[in-house]
């Protein structure tokens, strides 16, 4: 395996797309855990997640701590390891917290990179919303369910990455962990692989979007890869250029 190398691949920038947010629940005699105070009215969970289908986000993403209410102890909670769901729904990977409680507050979250990337953590807030929000109608549904969701989309930027960064920002590997869950082959877990949504009793993407997903759209992605590796390869070029030009300077001497 090739040393971590911490140059910077010049002039290319890429960007990955996330979710944070919170989901909450009713406690009831059926789900209440046991030991919790009696004013503990919501099962909740507060999260960073993939979004649906998306690269491992555990390729750039090494661990999250999320700074709780001072009520809650430890305040401060680090997930140092994600969890997947079914790629039946989405195959979403989370770093997440669950916790019970009764008032919503504001929380503290912490994204720490990988080692690779040579950058400073950065940070994020998160609304625990445990009452219904939005439109009557979703006021109500929220009521009928006893289940209330609040996300929204985040965007991090990695300008100029270290070379040992952008190979993991562009490797086939980052979906693996789909493949994992499909277990299947063929020309439909090869779409799966890449990070599209394959429609039900087909194999196959639709030339056009329909939706987020399609061919097209696949197309699109991997042209970008193509040029930012294309940039890559050409600014080392340059680099190796200047290095065989100092050389040649020095032996003149």
């Amino acid at each position: 395996m090739p040393a971590a190398s911490n140059k910077r691949v010049k002039g290319v920038r890429i960007e990955r797309k996330f979710l944070i947010g919170s989901e909450s629940w009713n406690l009831t005699p059926e789900n209440r855990p046991k030991g919790i105070p009696e004013v503990h009215t919501k099962g909740w969970r507060i999260y960073v997640r993939n979004v649906d289908e998306g690269p491992d986000l555990t390729s750039w993403l090494q661990k999250v701590q999320f700074k709780l209410h001072s009520d809650y102890q430890p305040q401060n909670r680090m997930i140092e390891s994600s969890v997947t769901s079914a790629a039946a729904s989405g195959g979403r990977q989370s770093f997440q917290v669950e916790e019970t409680g009764w008032g919503e507050f504001q929380v503290g979250v912490r994204l720490y990179y990988v080692g690779e990337a040579h950058e400073k953590p950065q940070e994020r807030t998160c609304w625990l919303q445990l009452e219904p929000w939005g439109s009557d109608e979703q006021k109500e549904e929220q009521k009928r369910t006893g289940r209330v969701n609040m996300e929204y989309g985040e965007v991090i930027e990695f300008n100029e990455p270290t070379e040992t960064l952008f190979e993991r920002l562009t490797s086939e590997t980052q979906f693996d962990y789909l493949r994992k869950k499909t277990g299947g082959k063929g020309k439909g877990a090869a779409r799966a692989s890449l990070g599209q949504s394959v429609p039900q009793g087909s194999n196959e993407m639709p030339e056009k979007a329909t939706g987020v997903f399609s061919r097209e759209a696949e197309d699109g992605v991997l042209g970008m890869l193509e040029n930012a590796k294309k940039q890559a390869e050409d600014s080392l070029k340059d680099v190796n250029l200047e290095r065989e030009k100092i050389s040649e300077q020095k032996r003149g001497l």
